[in-house]
Formats: C-alpha cells, sequence, structure tokens
C-alpha cells in the first residue's frame, strides 16, 4: 500500500519495483509481473471454458433460428391451399398471421418449458465453470427464455407474413 499511495496507481510496473528496491534495497524480486498478468496462467482453463461455453452458445441460438424457421415455413407450404381457402371464404391476413403464431407461440412454448427445465437441471453440473454467476439465478434463466422468443418471433415473421400475404386464387390454383 505504501507502494502504491507514494508511486500512484497509474505508475508502471518498472516504476513500481524501482521504488521497492528505494525502499529496501536488500530485497529480492522475483516474477517482476503484476497481479493481472500472474493470474492469467491459472485462470487459462476457465477463460477458455467460458469463450467456449460462449460461442457454441451462440451456435446453439442460430440453429434454433433456423429451425424455428424452417419449421414454420414448411408447415407454411404445407397449409397454402387451407389458407388459400379461410382467405377467400373471408379471412383477413390478420387472422392468418395469428393462426400461423399461434402455431410458432405453441411450438416455442412447449419446447421452451421443456428447455427451462433440463437448464435448471444442468445448472449444477456448469456452476465449477461459472465464476460470479449464480447457476440458479431466477434473471439468467428468465433472460434466456425472453432472449429465445425473440429470436423466435423474428424467425416466424416472415412465414406469418408470407401466410397472411397470399393471394387465394394462386393458392388455390397450384398442385
Amino acid at each position: 500500500q505504501l507502494v502504491a499511495r507514494s508511486a500512484g496507481f497509474d505508475a508502471t510496473l518498472p516504476q513500481r519495483l524501482r521504488l521497492v528496491q528505494e525502499m529496501d534495497p536488500e530485497m529480492t524480486i522475483y516474477g517482476e509481473e503484476t497481479l493481472e498478468q500472474h493470474m492469467n496462467l491459472p485462470l487459462l482453463p476457465s477463460r477458455v471454458a467460458a469463450i467456449s461455453l460462449t460461442v457454441f452458445g451462440a451456435i446453439t441460438l442460430a440453429l434454433a433460428a433456423i429451425g424455428i424457421y424452417a419449421v414454420m415455413a414448411f408447415a407454411v407450404s404445407r397449409r397454402t391451399r387451407e389458407i388459400g381457402i379461410r382467405m377467400a371464404i373471408g379471412a383477413r391476413p390478420s387472422q392468418i398471421a395469428w393462426m400461423i403464431g399461434r402455431r410458432a407461440l405453441w411450438l416455442v412454448g412447449s419446447s421452451s418449458l421443456v428447455g427451462a427445465g433440463l437448464a435448471i437441471l444442468a445448472a449444477g453440473q456448469l456452476s465449477p465453470v461459472l465464476i460470479g454467476v449464480n447457476p440458479w439465478d431466477p434473471g439468467v434463466h428468465l433472460f434466456g427464455l425472453l432472449l429465445i422468443a425473440a429470436i423466435a418471433f423474428a424467425a416466424c415473421w416472415r412465414p406469418a407474413h408470407q401466410a397472411a400475404s397470399l393471394d387465394p386464387n394462386q393458392s388455390l390454383r397450384r398442385d
């Protein structure tokens, strides 16, 4: 603390070492590095694990978005004739979009509940890797659910919009 006060917190490592040598010339200094530099190697496995989990999580979110989009686009393409009939008998585009959105909501909601249950069960296994984060924190789990919901909404918007903008004449003549 004396060194920090007299040299200032912004003093470089060589300046601090010189100051320590001036205070006690008999003192031998080994490993001239800051605490942060000293802790880099022991914390490397944790950092690699955290970066790996982040990358795999991002890939998982991208695959989830692609999967949700593919399922919804396939469902819309399979129901093109039904959507055309509904629109021909007077369904508004907003009703068609809500019909597709309801299906997406059911898919995302049920899979999110299963995923949340599995995440809570797996939280204990990840606790050694997590530093400064409680694996059972409800805020973290809620954030994950909201993130998945936002990604699902973005992935479902285009198929629902395409279904709502179908021309009934062309969809009934298809196939």
